[in-house]
């Protein structure tokens, strides 16, 4: 009777799981900047394989120098690393912005990172380095949730943007959603967000 009570319950407690992981995803779909902060970092996404900039990577790159452009960092860094295009996404969104205004001594590259937590954890060896702390991230909606832990993790003190994320349909967005709340629950399975990161948002 027992066993049988745990087994009636596991599909319980995974629902209830799915759920708020859910709320998660949906309530960071939300802008958090209030202050400046030591950089701009605005996330990478799909070079076409003719070398044109998608419409979100152009879309993030356009929110990244509307911050810079109303005085939220001195700076700007781009992380993207080689796709299928055969150049990295860094250098496709630093020509974006240079074309927007931003000067490109105002322009971080950084052209290796090919996931959101290798990106988290190269901005801050690059803040480290230069003496950083403070990071607006920049991507769309349904990304933001756990973009902000995986900066979090790194040891960054972090702020999130959020893109006007109209080239999604509403069937790609409830798809990207359920690709992060897959996401989540791998990472939380693996311990690398522990209640600390949670707590702190």
């Amino acid at each position: 009777m027992a066993v049988r009570r745990v087994l009636c319950g596991v599909p319980v407690a995974g629902a209830v799981g799915v759920a708020l992981i859910y709320r998660f995803i949906r309530s960071g779909e939300r802008e958090t900047v209030r202050t400046t902060a030591d950089a701009i970092v605005v996330l990478g996404a799909q070079v076409h394989r003719d070398g044109r900039p998608s419409a979100a990577l152009r879309g993030r790159v356009q929110r990244g120098v509307a911050l810079y452009d109303t005085g939220h960092a001195p700076r700007l860094i781009m992380t993207g690393g080689v796709g299928e295009a055969g150049i990295a996404e860094a250098a496709v969104m630093q020509g974006i912005a240079c074309g927007l205004g931003v000067p490109e001594n105002a322009v971080v590259l950084e052209p290796t990172a090919t996931s959101t937590a290798e990106s988290a954890r190269a901005i801050a060896a690059i803040c480290a380095r230069a003496g950083w702390r403070s990071v607006i991230v920049v991507s769309d909606p349904f990304h933001l949730a756990r973009t902000a832990l995986l900066f979090r993790a790194a040891g960054l003190v972090v702020q999130m943007a959020a893109t006007d994320d109209w080239y999604f349909s509403a069937r790609s967005r409830r798809y990207y959603r359920a690709r992060e709340m897959a996401a989540v629950f791998v990472r939380i399975l693996r311990g690398e967000l522990p209640p600390r990161l949670w707590q702190s948002g």
